[in-house]
């Protein structure tokens, strides 16, 4: 008997040891950072908060972006002027990004951002998380304003992370949690449980269309709109969707990055950009702690005639330059790259 109990004891305790062991392993401990940039830092814009979100308008010529102090909330005396800021993409001068007027009566704290171009009008989509709850707001940008136009709010979508606009009245939502209670959703984190997944909103209902996810994050669709990308940053998945005229998924590929990625965008070329959280751990002290800097990574997704994925770094920094990187996008020869927290945008020139 004595034997049993034992052996069972030697079970549990390798059990235990190979759940720490691959926490770390996710959490990038054992991971070695040595800075890289494929191009060169060019400028870097200071006076926004936490520009966890970029896309495109191109009717405009500007990059709206997704501006939020995260930690106001932790500070004394902070005053929050949570917006989305406007980037004039042709602008030579490094002209700070301007804050956009709008209509939006009650807290607004962008998160998630999606812009969809439909019958001339350009409509934005940005995921909110106020005091009341989260919500996914719609604005038509007309005038230099965001007029807003509809709330959406639904039990499903309790922690929604990104928004992908299919439609000017459809949209794919991470719900970056499965569990609605923050110990829950620590241990979610800590111990990569499946418990995340994308949401469908078809007009008039809200439908599960994948789940299981660890983390799911960022989510966007291909510049067709045939298929749609998502990002698990526990998981460190980038999965491909084929997408059906109902909104329906079928996955058709995915790609282990190793790496925490964050949000999702595409260039006119088709090839995917994803901003990345390559020590995990240190994301997670950065958050709460703002004097304790978290490495950034820039990666590339190019598909090959072959079918095959390629990935390649892009930019990979200890945290000095920016720290908590959660979105890069690719205009031209140049790259803009966001981060959760700090007041900064870089902008790198990928021709020098």
């Amino acid at each position: 008997m004595k034997t049993v109990i034992k052996l069972g004891l030697f079970i549990v305790g390798l059990l235990l040891l190979m759940l720490v062991f691959k926490m770390l392993y996710i959490g990038g401990v054992f991971k070695s950072i040595n800075n890289f940039n494929l191009g060169k830092t060019e400028y870097i814009y200071t006076n926004m908060a936490g520009t966890e979100d970029i896309d495109f308008d191109s009717k405009h010529q500007l990059l709206l972006i997704s501006s939020s102090n995260r930690w106001a909330s932790m500070l004394k005396n902070e005053n929050r002027i949570d917006n989305i800021y406007a980037l004039d993409v042709n602008d030579t001068l490094n002209t700070n990004p301007k804050r956009i007027l709008n209509t939006f009566r009650g807290e607004f704290h962008p998160h998630g951002i999606s812009i969809v171009q439909q019958d001339s009008s350009t409509y934005v989509f940005v995921v909110n998380h106020n005091k009341k709850g989260s919500f996914v707001e719609k604005f038509l940008f007309k005038n230099g304003t965001l007029m807003h136009l509809k709330t959406y709010e639904n039990d499903l979508m309790f922690s929604p992370n990104d928004v992908a606009a299919v439609t000017d009245s459809t949209f794919y939502v991470t719900n970056d949690h499965g569990y609605r209670s923050k110990f829950k959703q620590t241990l979610e984190n800590y111990l990569q449980l499946p418990k995340s997944y994308l949401l469908y909103f078809d007009g008039t209902n809200y439908k599960k269309v994948v789940s299981g996810l660890k983390y799911a994050n960022g989510v966007n669709l291909s510049n067709d709109k045939s298929e749609v990308y998502l990002a698990t940053t526990t998981g460190q998945k980038l999965y491909i969707y084929t997408k059906s005229a109902q909104g329906t998924l079928k996955l058709r590929h995915y790609v282990n990055t190793h790496t925490g990625i964050d949000n999702i965008t595409v260039d006119s070329q088709g090839d995917l950009w994803l901003a990345a959280h390559p020590k995990l751990l240190k994301f997670s002290q950065h958050a709460k702690d703002s004097t304790k800097i978290s490495p950034s990574e820039v990666i590339r997704i190019h598909k090959l005639p072959n079918g095959i994925y390629k990935q390649e770094k892009i930019y990979l920094n200890n945290g000095l330059e920016i720290s908590g990187t959660s979105v890069a996008y690719k205009f031209k020869n140049y790259i803009f790259i966001g981060d959760v927290f700090q007041h900064k945008l870089l902008k790198i020139n990928l021709s020098n």
